[in-house]
């Protein structure tokens, strides 16, 4: 993101030539990239927009969910992950398929133990696209995306975000 006087975007900056290219012209809180387009998720929104090709759309929404706070891609490009923050109630954890935009939230925030319970920050994929790795009030936890609990890794926090290292 990038302040263009008072007003603010969201900038592709080609790292060879040094060009920048517009790719939103409004405050795009949060942003990835997969599937050779931008997924953005708009402050105080619960729409995720793709921009490709010029074209921006709104690709999935998380409804009563509240608004997408967080969003990051797996490596392998296919999903998406996104934490979802309404006022009244924990953070949650959804997923978004990059194909067709089908939201899935494999996380009930209100049945997890408080100490499970994600935060607001951003969360991570692990080497594939099927473990997620999040932030929780109790310290890091990993998501197997097969239907099993959420598992602590550590008692650290990651109140900034969660990164995965490749190998």
């Amino acid at each position: 993101q990038v302040q263009n006087g008072a007003k603010p975007r969201v900038d592709q900056l080609d790292l060879r030539t040094r060009q920048r290219t517009t790719i939103r012209d409004d405050l795009g809180a949060y942003v990835a990239s997969a599937a050779g387009a931008y997924f953005l998720a708009p402050a105080s929104s619960s729409q995720i927009h793709r921009v490709r090709g010029g074209t921006d759309e709104v690709f999935a929404d998380v409804g009563g969910r509240g608004d997408a706070v967080q969003i990051t891609a797996a490596r392998d490009g296919s999903r998406l992950a996104v934490i979802t923050y309404r006022r009244d109630t924990a953070p949650g954890l959804c997923l978004v398929d990059v194909d067709d935009g089908e939201l899935t939230c494999p996380l009930d925030a209100a049945k997890l133990p408080r100490l499970a319970q994600p935060t607001g920050s951003r969360p991570s994929f692990g080497r594939s696209a099927g473990v997620v790795y999040y932030d929780a009030r109790g310290g890091i936890q990993r998501l197997a995306l097969d239907g099993t609990a959420p598992v602590a890794v550590t008692s650290l926090r990651a109140r900034g975000g969660v990164t995965v290292a490749p190998s």
